[in-house]
């Protein structure tokens, strides 16, 4: 427990986590403030939320696993087996903080939203907004993992950051690159990206180009096998590394 608490602390108060939460705070809730009416709170509003939590999830998993490389305490931390288990913690650690930053953003956010709108009748609805925050939060996490394997590959935490935009740029040609109707083109639209991308569109059937049903279901249980399958990799290929 100490040695999560040691690497919750790394990462949760780190000033440039913090500092960025600070703003996502802010904008989320100028953004709440704005004029929008309740058909816009799922197209407009939580979609930039969600992006945020995303970010936050990444950002913190990138900064928790290149604290070692970035404070030089690489050699030190990972010269044995133990050591470099201590990435599973990093990884418990950073699943944790983007699930507190997450309910805080929201929380906030909402809390502002319909402290100026009346609209109860939303929150009353399971299959509307409570259904979307489970996604939302599940698709943060699966940010989390994103960085965490990236992490885990790449040593510092610069090119961690590179080949982490370049992941989320593949995602995006995966799903608008193949032809409307193609099998390529759907399993693209499972990926993180266009998870969000879309979730204005969840639990609806405004999917002309999906060939599945219920993709927000199919998109979280497909990127969560895949990206568990590479964070085990990722780590197989770390236990063998050599930090020379």
């Amino acid at each position: 427990m100490r040695i999560l608490w040691n690497e919750f602390k790394k990462v949760a108060f780190a000033p440039t986590l913090l500092g960025f939460v600070v703003l996502c705070l802010l904008i989320s809730i100028g953004v709440a403030l704005v004029e929008y009416g309740i058909h816009l709170l799922f197209s407009a509003v939580l979609p930039l939320v969600f992006a945020e939590s995303c970010l936050i999830a990444l950002f913190a998993a990138l900064l928790s696993m290149g604290y070692e490389n970035a404070h030089g305490t690489e050699t030190l931390v990972y010269s044995t087996a133990t050591g470099r288990n201590i990435i599973w913690c990093k990884l418990a650690v950073t699943v944790t903080v983007g699930f507190v930053f997450f309910c805080l953003l929201m929380y906030v956010t909402l809390a502002v939203f319909f402290a100026k709108y009346d609209y109860s009748a939303v929150w009353s609805d399971n299959v509307s907004l409570r259904a979307t925050l489970v996604v939302a939060v599940l698709l943060a996490e699966l940010f989390a993992l994103l960085g965490c394997t990236v992490g885990i590959l790449f040593r510092r935490m610069r090119t961690a950051c590179t080949a982490a935009a370049f992941s989320c740029c593949g995602m995006y040609a995966w799903g608008a690159l193949p032809r409307i109707g193609s099998v390529m083109r759907s399993i693209g639209l499972l990926t993180p990206f266009w998870l969000w991308r879309r979730s204005e569109q969840w639990f609806t059937q405004s999917y002309e180009d999906m060939l599945w049903a219920n993709f927000e279901t199919l998109g979280l249980l497909w990127s969560f096998a895949v990206l568990t399958a590479m964070i085990a990799l990722a780590a197989c290929l770390f236990r063998r590394r050599s930090l020379t």
